[in-house]
């Protein structure tokens, strides 16, 4: 349990706030009114919702026959006294710094949707965006939005197989890409690694690709232009009409790993982003005095949920200017983000427990070398922030004067967990998210569907239908009758994985308790999934990329707590019998995991084995490895198809492993 609460006056309080339960009560027994006002201050609607909310499960849809368009925002702030207003200061590794007004990125958007339009990109159409940290990734995301096109936005760490499943998976007809990134001194070639995933993913038609720096380039003639080139063509005063698209119409595929093997596409809409912006005005108090003054340094990368939702998306929402960085946390020195917050006077740091905990162990000298006192709040989101390390923060970073706000979501629901401050300044508890979040009924139940006791741990379910616009549309899938109007996607998993494990329950495949307060405390997956560095992954697409070396049979993936990372994957792994355990076949392994699917892939041991445990059924049980790298009992073991298969997981393990 926490050390420290913080509230607005600096006392430990007990309990919860009168005004949260009272906008909690409102939002359930009136949600289409209460986020009704929600929506209209959000954005701008070209045709009010004839409908508040329809449910055909497993699909919600809000503000149905409502039209807008989130680009609109933009074309509102060069309207006013906003035109001039820095929208995002970007920097880089090597020092090099640029600032675009809402004037310029206006321009920019409008420019570059004329460019897509020219080659041809129409609404419903996906578009892979495979770029580094710059502003014109940003420029992309936007333009691709504002003609009704779904963009698909791939983290620049990923290798050329993980790039190639998604673009084809989503059938993707364009991408934009460059030719190249900066990160810790070195320059990684975005588009070597573009062009192997395009030999996979036949459905790329056409590649624009950005230069970031000089060099030669494979550049194929008629399949890739240069971004400059077709910008080039495109007058400043280019405008292009937003595509004004129904609430629940698909704007955007972002993948997120589970344990299916393959990617997962999470489809958002419109509504999504009216959740966006109350999921930022309550946590971060985002009123109207804090909006015209706030710089906001988000640290996470935008081919993640995290950067393209409270980077990309949240800056206009709220008219911010935001801090854009290219580059590792701690290079070239290792107080580089407090360098950031110093020289731009953010005023809010929102970042990954993995960062902090990254920064504690420089010592706290490195942050009070810097003057940080322009903060007013401190964010932390990705994965669950342990009590030292939220007391780090608030002492070390905030001078402990600066509220620390955890807060838990998913690529599926955005936030649902959160310290709703801009409602009710509740105290604070180090190493819980809090509460659950107006419009959200959320629940700790037991493995047997049974609500859990008070400090009990339990898994993390919200009641169905949601009364919030909160929940993703589907799960991309079939394409075929895309475009169509009652297209409900990979239906039949989403109500396998989500709907179909508590009757009356959404599963957040997360653990968590309640405790006297009612006060929520995550506790970490309880599935096959990962959380590395931030970084969600699961350990079927980790189990699948060392498959890619030719020796390797069979391999099995579990997690295992890490002090910086969070999570780091352990991995059992068979041999094929021409190769032999070693440390260069380790070597060799770990390689070809960074290289399908990113650096951020640790494995912090690699176990040989000659079999994998699997049930009856032939599932591999990897919750056996978890228990037996963990130290915990194996549980019941009755299904193991071959006893002896535990025996070879204990063997590696007591022999060290490599």
């Amino acid at each position: 349990m926490p050390k420290k609460s913080f509230d607005s006056k600096g006392q430990v309080l007990p309990g919860v706030g009168q005004k949260y339960l009272e906008a909690y009560a409102n939002s359930l027994e009136s949600p289409e009114e209460y986020f009704g006002e929600i929506a209209k201050q959000a954005l701008y609607w070209k045709k009010p919702w004839d409908k508040y909310f329809e449910y055909d499960p497993p699909v919600h849809r809000f503000f149905v026959g409502g039209l807008t368009n989130y680009t609109y925002l933009l074309d509102l702030h060069v309207k006013s006294w906003r035109k001039d207003k820095i929208a995002f200061y970007w920097e880089d590794e090597l020092g090099t710094s640029r600032a675009l007004s809402y004037h310029d990125l206006f321009r920019e958007v409008n420019r570059f949707a004329k460019v897509l339009k020219d080659l041809g990109v129409k609404k419903g159409d996906r578009v892979g965006i495979y770029m580094p940290m710059v502003p014109e990734a940003i420029v992309a995301i936007f333009a691709v939005h504002r003609i009704g096109a779904l963009h698909v936005v791939v983290f620049s760490g990923f290798g050329a197989e993980a790039l190639a499943s998604r673009l084809d998976d989503s059938k993707s007809k364009f991408l934009i890409t460059a030719d190249g990134t900066f990160r810790r001194g070195k320059f990684l070639e975005l588009k070597k690694i573009s062009d192997l995933a395009l030999e996979r993913a036949g459905c790329v038609e056409k590649v624009v690709v950005f230069r970031r720096w000089k060099g030669e380039v494979n550049m194929r003639e008629n399949r890739d232009f240069w971004w400059h080139e077709l910008m080039d063509k495109v007058p400043n005063t280019a405008y292009v009409e937003p595509e004004w698209l129904e609430a629940s119409e698909p704007i955007y595929i972002m993948y997120t790993s589970g344990t299916a093997g393959r990617p997962k596409g999470i489809v958002d809409t419109s509504y999504k982003l009216v959740w966006l912006y109350a999921n930022m005005h309550w946590a971060f108090d985002l009123n109207e005095e804090n909006s015209k003054r706030d710089t906001w340094f988000f640290t996470g990368d935008v081919g993640w949920a995290g950067g393209m939702w409270f980077t990309v998306y949240t800056t206009p929402l709220f008219g911010l200017s935001s801090v854009f960085y290219e580059g590792a946390p701690d290079y070239p020195k290792p107080d580089k983000f407090w360098e950031l917050v110093e020289k731009y006077k953010a005023t809010v740091f929102y970042t990954s427990p993995t960062v902090f905990r990254l920064f504690m162990g420089y010592g706290d000298e490195l942050v009070r070398n810097h003057d940080l006192s322009s903060l007013r709040m401190i964010g932390s989101v990705g994965e669950p922030l342990n009590a030292e390390a939220w007391n780090w923060a608030f002492e070390v970073v905030g001078n402990g004067k600066v509220p620390v706000i955890d807060t838990y979501g998913q690529t599926e629901t955005l936030l649902t967990v959160l310290p709703p401050y801009s409602i009710d300044k509740i105290p604070l508890k180090a190493g819980s998210a809090t509460l659950q979040v107006p419009g959200v009924e959320a629940a700790v139940l037991n493995e047997h569907g049974q609500p859990a006791k008070t400090g009990e741990k339990g898994l993390l379910v919200y009641r169905i239908p949601f009364k919030a616009p909160s929940i993703f549309l589907t799960v991309w899938g079939d394409v075929e009758r895309f475009g169509e109007k009652n297209w409900k996607g990979e239906n039949e998993f989403v109500n396998r994985a989500y709907y179909d494990v508590f009757r009356g329950f959404f599963y957040t495949s997360d653990a968590a308790m309640k405790d006297e307060d009612d006060y929520i405390w995550m506790l970490g997956r309880a599935d096959d999934t990962l959380k590395i560095a931030g970084h969600r992954i699961g350990t079927a697409e980790i189990e699948n990329a060392f498959l890619f070396h030719p020796g390797v049979g069979a391999a099995m993936v579990v997690g295992k707590p890490d002090v910086l990372r969070g999570e780091v994957a352990v991995s059992f792994v068979v041999l094929k019998p021409r190769y032999a355990p070693s440390v260069e076949v380790a070597e060799e392994l770990r390689r070809t995991v960074r290289k399908t699917l990113g650096a951020f892939a640790v494995i912090e041991k690699i176990y040989f084995v000659e079999r994998i445990p699997v049930n009856r059924s032939g599932k591999v049980m990897r919750r056996l490895g978890r228990a037996l790298v963990g130290g915990m009992p194996l549980g019941d073991v009755s299904t193991l198809d071959d006893p002896a298969a535990v025996d070879e997981l204990q063997n590696a393990i007591k022999n060290a492993g490599y």
